[in-house]
């Protein structure tokens, strides 16, 4: 079967309906383009988003979550062509993040992903940030993607960290609030 192509029925599309993220941790808007291994979308820096600092710029570590939420929208509306629900992915590394310049509230930015390999279930993804025609941040992603047989509905009945007797341990927070939950409490959703 063919990599199915982007028409213009169907892009530009809301992130919202291929992935599994929801504001406040959503950052991406549209997805604009998808091809046979890359795909491109876009954001706007909001001020009420998790990763503003205090002076209105965009943590660089956003830059990583706005490329990986790309894959995820590239790779649900690839399922969506298909007839299936959008998998779950994990982002399992990056590598070479290099942020250079800054976004501030307001900017609209732009979000290009390749995929540049596979491993097994990973996959390697080259990403690049822009605003306007600035290239604000890059760097390369290793996710690991379920088997396309285990739909997102399973998951819960296989994750450890939802299984009443068995839990994993959280590594420490670094001055993390007295409020988070504790080890042996399952995280709210």
């Amino acid at each position: 079967m063919s990599e199915p192509e982007c028409t213009a029925a169907d892009l530009p599309a809301p992130a919202a309906d291929l992935v599994p993220h929801r504001p406040p941790v959503r950052l991406i808007e549209h997805l604009l383009e998808v091809h046979a291994a890359a795909g491109r979308a876009s954001a706007t820096v909001r001020a009420d988003s998790l990763h503003v600092n205090a002076d209105g710029s965009l943590d660089p570590t956003a830059h990583l979550e706005l490329m990986g939420q790309t894959v995820a929208a590239a790779k649900g509306w690839r399922d969506r062509q298909q007839g299936r629900p959008p998998r779950v992915g994990f982002l399992a590394g990056a590598t070479g993040m290099d942020c250079l310049d800054t976004a501030r509230i307001g900017d609209q930015l732009t979000i290009a992903i390749k995929q540049t390999g596979t491993f097994g279930a990973f996959a390697m993804i080259e990403g690049q940030v822009h605003h306007l025609d600035r290239r604000i941040a890059d760097g390369q992603l290793k996710l690991w993607l379920p088997p396309s047989h285990q739909a997102p509905s399973d998951w819960p009945n296989h994750l450890p960290c939802n299984s009443a007797d068995h839990v994993v341990p959280r590594p420490p927070f670094f001055g993390a609030p007295s409020s988070l939950p504790s080890d042996r409490e399952p995280a709210k959703r």
